[in-house]
């Protein structure tokens, strides 16, 4: 049986030439959604329920929150007593004698 092929240690020139393109990509991507940000905006301006739809999004957003909220409570009731850490602010970590005075 052959062994697998090695694959070919890039080069430094490599690897920028990879992260130029990555940036290049990244930027393309801010520039779209800011034009489709902008396109959405004139729409809403065109229909003229700017205000309408600001309304709606802050009330979805406050919905939310109050769900994760709820969630985060019902995950904490949930949890095991014996898996919560114990109050151990004045009790000693049990190895008495292990440091030298």
């Amino acid at each position: 049986m052959a062994g697998k092929k090695q694959p070919k240690k890039r080069t430094n020139r490599e690897i920028v030439n990879a992260i130029m393109d990555l940036n290049q990509r990244v930027q393309h991507s801010i520039e779209y959604t800011n034009h489709v940000d902008r396109v959405f905006g004139l729409f809403l301006d065109f229909t003229k329920k700017r205000d309408e739809f600001s309304k709606f999004i802050d009330k979805k957003v406050e919905e939310e929150k109050k769900k994760a909220k709820e969630n985060e409570q019902k995950a904490d009731e949930g949890a095991d007593p014996k898996d919560l850490p114990a109050d151990t602010a004045d009790k000693g970590s049990g190895t008495a004698g292990v440091r030298k005075k």
